[in-house]
């Protein structure tokens, strides 16, 4: 039996990120300024129906503290100039935020 999965993350820095469990054992700092993790989920994605997961738009509706900034270089293509920032969930919060994937819709995990 195997397993397939992944790891939410937010930084001490409040920076949001991935990690796929093949990075097991691998450093689990922030890709965006190298911080360590001050938190995490996991999400089982064996069958494909990312149980627990805690979608995008629910961490932009509850858990964002400030918005990424885009800007253009010299060149003319845009870049992300500032990373968003996302405060870490209560207990409370992570448990109710917790999804899977239907296959059609998000379904808040029981």
């Amino acid at each position: 039996m195997s397993y397939e999965g992944f790891e939410q993350h937010v930084c001490k820095n409040g920076h949001r990120y991935d990690i796929p469990v093949m990075y097991y054992g691998d450093s689990d700092n922030c890709h965006v300024c190298g911080a360590e993790s001050a938190w995490f989920n996991g999400v089982d994605d064996t069958n494909g129906e990312s149980y627990g997961k805690v979608p995008d738009d629910v961490w932009i509706q509850q858990f964002i503290l400030t918005e990424e900034e885009w800007g253009t270089c010299n060149m003319g293509h845009r870049h992300m100039a500032k990373a968003a920032t996302f405060r870490i969930p209560s207990v409370h919060e992570h448990a109710t935020s917790r999804h899977w994937w239907t296959g059609c819709v998000w379904e808040r995990c029981k």
